[in-house]
């Protein structure tokens, strides 16, 4: 086995001169999704000649011309992840392969059992990832010093390289530093739904205790001790990578911190923006999103795969079933029920007292599938029948029955479907 080494290499202009003048080698970028899309313009711009294999995108690469200088592999993990690759570059013959993608600890060794490889994962944010493969460090993990040599050709002046012994260095490295990521955006969650039990705002239990901690740090002359500041964020942790990086590492190791966090995250999640306020005692169905300035009370009840837009009020004794969206703007009263899968546009008026100020509470029903456009008022002690539509800015002071639309102040009816079922586009009323 070849010496190990542990180097910075910043590559320049003349090694990579040279290898332009060698005209028949070529590279080969296989996947050209959000990482191997900008990997391959990088290798393109430092004058490299670049093939591109990804069917997806309608890049379809079958024999090769020339010597393959390095076959880059961009495509996510999957069952089939080795058997694709060794195929590939059995047919194509590279001198090396360089495994860019998020993999399982001993991947890379698998792979040299039959091939020449290197491990090199990329880091950087989706949407910027051009920009951060210049600015990352670009660690190449590997278990041969020239097939670690060969690798840094092949990606210098486009990249700071650093070598690190043994691959296992870099496929652990990169899992882990997605599990990190993943657990503080799940810890800052839970931070987040305590402070909204509370009543209490997140951005000075949480974001002002840790500005706080870190000019203490610097002023004690402490830096390494800066806590890091992290946001919620309104929607599943990490987009694409973070989660899938996290399962890796359950699947292999089965911490038992990042196995819970994991098995919180992957699911479906009850989305609740911070400026929010759900009482702990209203019953939220999982994956419902509670947006901006939102207002659910006690006793509550709200179905799965909901949406509450911004500005709205749910007061105590209401209920709400599966799959409805609730506009911005809507106050739902004591009395309203709105069955599973109805539309309820934003500030729709729904009452709740016939001889108001009066202690009689009369109760309305949205039944299922109905969609009720913007601005509608409806009276309270009526029924909006199941697919029934009523369009926007209807003044509805009598029962809708199922599957009809109306309009208008009052609200009469516009057409009647004989079937009962919903003859026109929600889209066209709303």
């Amino acid at each position: 086995m070849k010496s190990r080494r542990h180097a910075i290499r910043t590559c320049g202009g003349d090694r990579l001169k040279r290898s332009e003048g060698t005209g028949t080698s070529i590279q080969i970028v296989m996947g050209c999704g959000e990482t191997g899309g900008p990997l391959a313009a990088l290798l393109e711009k430092s004058g490299r000649a670049i093939l591109k294999h990804d069917p997806a995108k309608g890049f379809i690469l079958s024999g090769v011309t020339g010597s393959v200088e390095a076959m880059h592999v961009c495509i996510p993990w999957s069952e089939e992840f080795l058997e694709t690759v060794i195929g590939r570059a059995s047919a194509w013959k590279p001198a090396v392969v360089i495994l860019h993608s998020t993999v399982p600890v001993g991947t890379t060794r698998r792979l040299r059992e039959t091939l020449p490889a290197v491990h090199s994962p990329i880091r950087g944010m989706h949407g910027a990832m051009e920009r951060d493969l210049q600015g990352y460090v670009k660690y190449i993990g590997y278990d041969d010093s020239e097939e670690a040599e060969k690798a840094s050709r092949a990606m210098e002046g486009v990249c700071t390289l650093r070598l690190l012994w043994d691959s296992r260095t870099t496929e652990l490295g990169k899992l882990l530093e997605l599990a990190r990521y993943g657990l503080n955006i799940a810890f800052a969650r839970e931070q987040a739904q305590i402070c909204r039990k509370m009543g209490l705002s997140y951005e000075l239990v949480v974001g002002e205790f840790i500005r706080g901690h870190n000019l203490g740090m610097e002023d004690r002359g402490t830096p390494h001790l800066r806590q890091q500041e992290i946001s919620t964020p309104a929607g599943p942790i990490g987009g694409h990578c973070v989660l899938p990086g996290m399962k890796l590492l359950v699947d292999q190791f089965h911490p038992a911190i990042l196995s819970e966090a994991y098995l919180r995250e992957q699911a479906p999640q009850d989305l609740i923006h911070p400026t929010a306020i759900v009482h702990p005692d209203a019953q939220v169905g999982t994956g419902t999103r509670i947006w901006h300035w939102t207002h659910v009370r006690e006793g509550a009840k709200i179905g799965k795969d909901c949406v509450l837009g911004q500005g709205c009020y749910v007061a105590e004794q209401v209920v709400i079933g599966d799959r409805v969206h609730i506009q911005n703007g809507v106050s739902v009263y004591n009395g309203v029920v709105i069955e599973d899968d109805a539309f309820i546009g934003p500030h729709v008026v729904f009452t709740n007292d016939l001889y108001p100020p009066s202690q009689t509470i009369t109760p309305t029903r949205i039944q299922r599938g109905a969609a009720v456009g913007a601005g509608v008022v409806i009276l309270c002690g009526l029924t909006i029948g199941a697919g029934a539509k009523v369009g926007a800015g209807a003044v509805v002071t009598k029962d809708i029955p199922a599957g009809e639309i109306w309009i208008g102040n009052p609200a009469r009816l516009l057409q009647k479907n004989p079937d009962g079922m919903v003859a026109v586009e929600r889209e066209s009323l709303i």
